[in-house]
């Protein structure tokens, strides 16, 4: 038993990730709208209304892997990408990616007028638990989405 529970700890991080297929191949936009859901998911978790985590441990351990796969998909990006993101920045509140869009222009200093770096921070720190809630409905996002899934 315990060597089968050292193989689980052991080989759960290659599961996770090839549980989606290839993660480099989604956009920082389908993993900004996942993060979304999963910080919705944890108000609900508070609010013992959660149905995909039960508790703030799955949670993280989620957060955790996506923040991996996030940093991964920062590394890859060309700036080309770049100036995608700095177009997306004047309504990425619609669908909750401003905090995900920071983390990734403060890697590339410069790129973003100080204005307009300036407001996408101010959009990040902006929103609230509500709008993640309103986020994870208008993308779409539910505990069968197979991104979600692949996180659990």
């Amino acid at each position: 038993m315990k060597t089968i529970l050292i193989l689980m700890i052991l080989f759960t991080p290659i599961l996770f990730s090839t549980a989606y297929g290839d993660t480099t191949k989604l956009s920082l936009k389908t993993l900004a709208q996942a993060s979304s859901f999963l910080l919705a998911q944890s108000e609900l978790v508070q609010d013992k209304k959660a149905s995909c985590y039960k508790s703030s441990h799955e949670i993280s351990q989620a957060s955790q892997l996506l923040k991996s796969w996030i940093d991964q998909k920062m590394t890859q990006l060309t700036d080309d990408d770049y100036k995608i993101l700095k177009y997306r920045v004047a309504t990425c509140e619609i669908d909750c990616s401003c905090p995900i869009y920071s983390l990734a222009f403060e890697n590339k200093v410069g790129f973003l007028s100080a204005d307009l770096k300036k407001q996408l921070d101010d959009k990040a720190s902006a929103l609230k638990s509500a709008d993640h809630l309103k986020c994870a409905e208008t993308n779409q996002f539910t505990c069968e989405t197979p991104l979600i899934r692949a996180l659990k």
